[in-house]
């Protein structure tokens, strides 16, 4: 059931599509269109917006699974260990030791860089990425989706490194995540900030101002997917905070921490010295006012000491 009975299909591009009717997060049927043009929609009920129509995960397995897909990464490999371990800094922060899940995990460089303190394992959907993490890092990484996966443990850590807004489901993600985290573990989100980022909320500005090429009926900052091999990075969900609060708890998790992720990873260092002035200066203001306006954010999260999953 679409809001006011318009529907959210557009024009199928070449390749497996599929519509939801029901929003992932509340299960809400109260979808809104807000982007036709970029195939966005957004559940009436709880904020969150999404891709839809999509494509299926078989599409999404086989963009990821291009043999060239990682090539970019391996090329700033210098540059990607130091954010691996900036992120595993805020990770000690919370815990020293233990066992470590990293869903999605790409490469395996974060397992690579962590298991100097974890026990490390990870799951992957791009073969081209667990052939990687194996012949460059000697790691064994789960091929397939969390959802399949049995480890037989619990883990005191897990990450979601720029993974969920990938995901065909957020909310069975979170939720198999909290099953696999022991009561004392924490879970690591990070995800795009497409939504209140600088850059976006200022086109939605000049859009309400009718100025310019920004006039057009789009939901400003959020791309049209394009399987062509034009852009490195799928994206189905865009989040807020308020979302992702929203999800979490109702898998019996409650966030502990929100802040900035220092994704950032120059080509040359005087860019890389331009993207960590950039970032602190967002992180400042994020401290001073309580306003991301970054590219990203981070959340950490536990579970809830009173109960079960609403």
């Amino acid at each position: 059931m679409i809001h006011n009975g318009n529907s959210c299909a557009a024009p199928e591009d070449n390749a497996e599509l599929e519509t939801l009717y029901r929003c992932d997060i509340c299960q809400s049927t109260i979808l809104e269109r807000i982007d036709p043009v970029n195939r966005i929609c957004r559940c009436g009920r709880c904020g969150y917006v999404f891709v839809n129509p999509r494509p299926t995960q078989r599409e999404i397995v086989r963009f990821y699974s291009r043999s060239t897909q990682y090539d970019p990464w391996l090329e700033e490999e210098t540059g990607r260990n130091a954010l691996w371990n900036r992120r595993l800094r805020t990770i000690l922060k919370y815990r020293q030791s233990g066992r470590l899940l990293d869903v999605g995990t790409g490469t395996g460089q974060f397992l690579a860089v962590a298991r100097r303190h974890f026990e490390v394992h990870g799951t992957e959907v791009s073969s081209s990425g667990v052939k990687i993490a194996r012949d460059r890092y000697g790691l064994s990484v789960f091929q397939g989706e969390l959802g399949s996966t049995d480890f037989g443990c619990t883990f005191d850590v897990v990450t979601l490194f720029h993974v969920l807004e990938h995901v065909p489901s957020p909310s069975s993600t979170v939720g198999r995540c909290r099953e696999l985290m022991s009561d004392e573990g924490i879970l690591l989100i990070a995800v795009p900030n497409d939504i209140y980022r600088l850059r976006s909320v200022a086109r939605q500005v000049l859009a309400g101002a009718g100025i310019g090429r920004y006039r057009c009926p789009k939901f400003h900052g959020v791309s049209r997917i394009a399987l062509n091999g034009s852009q490195q990075e799928i994206h189905l969900s865009h989040f807020t905070p308020a979302v992702l609060r929203h999800l979490l708890s109702r898998h019996g998790l409650s966030v502990s921490a929100t802040t900035l992720d220092p994704y950032y990873v120059g080509s040359c260092a005087k860019d890389e010295a331009s993207a960590r002035r950039r970032y602190h200066l967002h992180l400042l203001f994020y401290t001073l006012v309580g306003i991301n306006l970054y590219d990203t954010m981070l959340v950490v999260a536990r579970p809830t000491r009173t109960g079960t999953p609403q």
